[in-house]
């Protein structure tokens, strides 16, 4: 054998005893085709040989390792390092004892073990490796896309090596950079559907972080304070610009602009107005809530130039800007020349003052000695410190062409204020200042005459304001406005009362000019804190300055009354009974003057349960109950009306009754409520459906026939009947009950009443169905407002007298005769009445007797 061949031999010898022949520990190092290896096993490339250079590990599909730990393998810390080439990941590691090891084995590559799991190198595109353990949302294996929602189960730092801090879920270090949050704006952050609790924004409206605190309380501001407000000028030509601006002089307190804003978001705002000639004006603030606000905004700079100089693009108007937000606002603000100008003064004259009569407009007239020509403010301020003031501003005062003094009268006007009546002396010291004043008369001192005269005036008219309601107390709606014609100005004192009332009227001032003119007297009480609990039209004389003046009447009126309608067919009463509908009926205003009626319209069911009745009265305090025709009430129902009547002073008033049961009914609760009446209801039957007509009888003094609706006696009520009317039998010796119409013996009818009611107010009822007063037609009457019929109509008089129903006599009922709703009214009125009188609000009823 050569040599070559021979070290071949060995090779393979020495290759047998390392790998397979026997299991034998080297203490030194290893070299593959070199004789110097530098590590402790070194492997080189043999160009000589045919052999593909590299090295091939076990290559094996993932079910191999599977199988491996299942029959009992194992992999330790001892084989930490150990590698393989995975052929095939075909299978999906599910098991609990061996997922961690081999979850991350998704594709073929080269893994390696170290120590807990197999980790794979990056081999390719189709194989990706996450080297941190983060696992996907969906699997909750580790993840293998880059478009994987992914999470980590133990801390994360990020930006830093050593311990994460142990309190620290996320730890994030840096020197030189920061945190960038979703920035999005106030609509971006709005439409986020379905937010989370504890969401973090940067908005870019407000420029402030943002985070969600619930449904309830919404988005929120970690910079709350620092929120801009939003507002708007209200009305910008009303902007004031106060204070005199100098060339060359710098601004003091005394210059600002003064805005009325409104606020729709309170927060942080920050106002400036600038102009191009050296001024500007600026501040912020913050606005606690919404609402109206008059803001002074301070000016600063010097102004360069005079408005009469300004050249464009020079300009001075202030330019207002809301939060860095131009808005088409802008005031122009007024430049003088420096005070070249100068005067003395020769006289100062006024109009003297009256006490207690405003002295704006008052004129004061300077006669000045102009030594050179210019433009001047002045001011006059009385010295009394009554806050009374002359102004006039950029007055042009004149010298002769040839530059000579020239004498020049300027008028001054006064703005609001008043020498109070209490002032003590017969004159008022003023003082006056004004740029360019000869320095020997700054100030000017004047005096004005102070006088107290009376006004003389005759009175025009008092225009009365406000509802007066009995045992009410007043307010700021109750005053009256007293027009008058003043012939001397002065001063004036208004008083108006009636002691019967608890009420007086009140007003002082002062007229400046003579003329039609109009004041204010407000109302209020004497005594205590309410208008009397007297109803009634009550006559009131005034003084004018002690003199006899106007009179005129005050309506103390009714409370408001709780009425029950109950029934699901009487739209006309519910109109006739609202006042908001029917302003001339039952108002503050109308034909019956009552606060109002508080109408409760039930159109549920044709029965009234007791359970219904007991809720109205007792927990609602219904006073009157209205029940029309074919209404159903239960026995124990009746019981609760009955107590009604007897023990709260309650008042029903049925306003139809047409059938068989409802007769019935009628009778049983007329026997509940006055068992001692001895009335029996007597159910005629016509064996039809008519139109009848009955003529009311009785006399004045009765407040149904004669009342605030209208006098009703020997006039004409329609009854529309079908088939039954339950005519009521009244006991000759009772006295419980009366009625408006008694009908005698008749060959087919007994005699009997209509129109029954209590002697003392308590139950009415009228005849006939709920047509008598539902229908609209205005044959019946009108029931908005209140009063007869305007056309006529044809009834069967029915009168007691015929032999059977058809031979009743047809009547023509012309205009004004059928007083169907005046009845209805006088009977409401009478109600209302006794109810504000005798009604018991604390007794609480129930079924018993």
């Amino acid at each position: 054998m050569n040599a070559y061949i021979l070290s071949k031999i060995k090779i393979k010898l020495l290759l047998c005893l390392i790998f397979t022949c026997i299991s034998l520990s080297l203490y030194a190092q290893v070299g593959i085709n070199t004789i110097s290896p530098k590590a402790t096993l070194e492997i080189q490339h043999n160009p000589l040989s045919n052999n593909a250079p590299g090295i091939i590990v076990p290559k094996v599909k993932t079910s191999d390792l599977v199988n491996f730990v299942t029959n009992g393998g194992q992999f330790t810390s001892d084989h930490i390092g150990i590698m393989t080439y995975i052929i095939d990941a075909d299978v999906d590691v599910t098991q609990d004892n061996i997922s961690l090891m081999f979850r991350d084995i998704k594709n073929p590559g080269y893994y390696f073990f170290d120590g807990t799991t197999f980790i794979g190198y990056a081999a390719s595109a189709q194989f990706s490796h996450i080297s941190q353990p983060w696992y996907s949302e969906t699997t909750n294996l580790g993840a293998t896309s880059v478009t994987e929602n992914i999470y980590q189960e133990a801390q994360v730092g990020i930006g830093k090596s050593g311990v994460i801090d142990p309190n620290a879920q996320l730890e994030i270090t840096s020197t030189d950079k920061g945190i960038l949050i979703p920035r999005l704006s106030r609509a971006q952050r709005d439409a986020i559907t379905t937010p989370s609790v504890s969401m973090l924004i940067w908005n870019t409206d407000e420029l402030c972080l943002n985070f969600y605190k619930g449904d309830t309380l919404g988005w929120k501001s970690i910079c709350e304070n620092n929120i801009p407000a939003e507002f708007t000028i209200t009305n910008c030509s009303s902007s004031l610009v106060q204070g005199t601006y100098v060339v060359g002089t710098a601004t003091d307190n005394s210059n600002y602009i003064q805005l009325n804003v409104n606020v729709t978001k309170k927060g942080e705002y920050n106002i400036e107005a600038t102009t191009s000639i050296g001024l500007y004006f600026q501040k912020n603030g913050t606005f606690p809530a919404e609402g109206n606000y008059t803001i002074i905004i301070p000016g600063y700079g010097s102004p360069t130039v005079a408005t009469e100089d300004i050249v464009a693009p020079l300009t001075d108007e202030a330019a207002i800007s809301i939060n860095g937000e131009d808005i088409i606002c802008s005031v122009q603000i007024p430049v003088i020349k420096p005070a070249t100008v100068k005067y003395s003064i020769n006289t100062a004259s006024t109009e003297s003052i009256t006490k207690g009569v405003s002295i704006k407009g008052h004129k004061l007239v300077l006669d000045l000695n102009v030594l050179v020509a210019g433009t001047s403010n002045m001011t006059a301020t009385d010295k009394a410190g009554l806050g009374l003031t002359f102004k006039a501003y950029n007055q042009i005062l004149k010298t002769e062409t040839d530059g000579s003094p020239k004498q020049q009268n300027i008028t001054l006007y006064a703005e609001e204020g008043t020498v109070p009546s209490t002032f003590s002396g017969s004159s008022l010291d003023f003082e006056l200042e004004g740029l360019g004043q000869d320095i020997a008369q700054t100030p000017y001192d004047f005096s004005v005459p102070i006088i107290s005269n009376e006004a003389i005036a005759t009175c025009s008219s008092i225009v009365l304001e406000g509802d007066y309601v009995a045992r009410k107390s007043l307010n700021t709606n109750h005053f009256i406005t007293v027009t008058v014609d003043v012939t001397s100005p002065g001063s004036y004192n208004f008083y108006a009362t009636n002691a019967a009332t608890n009420i007086t009227y009140s007003a002082s001032g002062g007229f400046t000019k003579t003329g039609s003119q109009s004041f204010i007297a407000k109302a209020t009480t004497i005594s205590n804190t309410t208008i009397t609990e007297n109803i009634g039209s009550y006559n009131f004389t005034s003084t004018f300055n002690t003199n006899p003046f106007c009179t005129f009447n005050v309506d103390v009126i009714y409370p408001a009354t709780n009425v029950l309608l109950y029934t699901p067919d009487a739209n006309q009463m519910k109109s006739a009974l609202t006042p908001s509908v029917a302003t001339n009926n039952f108002a503050p205003k109308g034909k019956f003057k009552t606060e109002a009626l508080n109408l409760i319209y039930d159109a549920s069911s044709w029965t009234l349960s007791s359970a219904t009745l007991l809720n109205y009265i007792n927990n609602q305090n219904v006073q009157i109950i209205i029940i029309p025709s074919r209404v159903i009430i239960p026995d124990d129902a009746q019981q609760v009306l009955a107590n009604f009547i007897n023990k709260k002073n309650g008042l029903v008033f049925f306003t139809g009754a047409g059938t068989l049961q409802q007769a019935t009914i009628l009778e049983s609760l007329i026997q509940k409520t006055y068992p001692t009446s001895g009335a029996v209801v007597n159910p005629n039957n016509f064996g039809g459906q008519y139109l009848q007509a009955m003529t009311l009888s009785g006399d004045n003094d009765n407040p149904y026939i004669n009342g605030p609706f209208g006098n009703v006696l020997n006039k004409f009520f329609l009854t529309y009947h079908y088939n039954i009317t339950p005519d009521i039998v009244l006991s000759g010796s009772s006295t419980v009950l009366k009625s408006l119409v008694s009908l005698p013996n008749a060959p087919l009818l007994t005699a009997r009443n209509a129109f029954v009611y209590s002697d003392t107010p308590g139950l009415f009822i009228l005849p006939g169905d709920t047509a008598t007063l539902g229908n609209a037609n205005t044959l019946y009457g009108n029931y908005s407002p209140i009063q007869a019929n305007t056309q006529a109509i044809n009834a069967f008089s029915y009168n007691g007298v015929a032999t059977s129903t058809n031979q009743y006599p047809v009547q023509t009922l012309t205009p004004g005769l059928v007083i169907n709703w005046v009845l209805f009214g006088n009977i409401m009125a009478e109600y209302i009445k006794y109810s504000y009188n005798n009604y018991n609000d604390s007794i609480v009823i129930d079924r018993l007797p």
